[in-house]
């Protein structure tokens, strides 16, 4: 009987046999989702600020959504303050509405609209604000 001669092997004489994933592409498969995690985790505010905690803002700027590092510089002054200089001062009271929106919890000051100056006073960490920070991370590892 030849049609059952071989059952081991498909039509071309290929193994059918599963075989294993290719470790190497599995683990870098892996590591770009750790990398992507970490990054996630960095727009977190732990005890001190960063400037990566402005880095999901979003800007209405030049007429569609440009990420906030796009069109300024974000500078941690101190731990309750930060400075954005805009690229183009003409968007600062965009990057401004944009920050209020994004982190209700600070009020930006346009100090020099000719240059595009935005100071960001910074409230300092509360048990509350570690909270929320825990349920932010809860929800960014899930």
């Amino acid at each position: 009987d030849n049609e059952h001669q071989d059952t081991e092997n498909d039509a071309e004489g290929e193994s059918l046999e599963p075989t294993l994933p290719d470790l190497v592409k599995v683990e870098m498969q892996m590591m770009v989702y750790v990398e992507r995690f970490q990054e996630a985790l960095l727009s977190i505010r732990g005890g001190e600020p960063t400037a990566e905690m402005f880095d999901d803002i979003s800007v209405m700027a030049y007429g569609s959504p440009t990420p906030l590092k796009a069109v300024g510089q974000v500078v941690i002054v101190s731990p309750t303050l930060a400075q954005i200089t805009c690229f183009d001062p003409s968007v600062a009271k965009d990057v401004q509405k944009a920050i209020q929106l994004a982190l209700q919890e600070v009020n930006p000051q346009l100090e020099d609209a000719s240059t595009g100056t935005i100071k960001v006073p910074l409230p300092r960490v509360s048990m509350e604000v570690r909270e929320q920070t825990a349920k932010q991370l809860k929800q960014k590892a899930e």
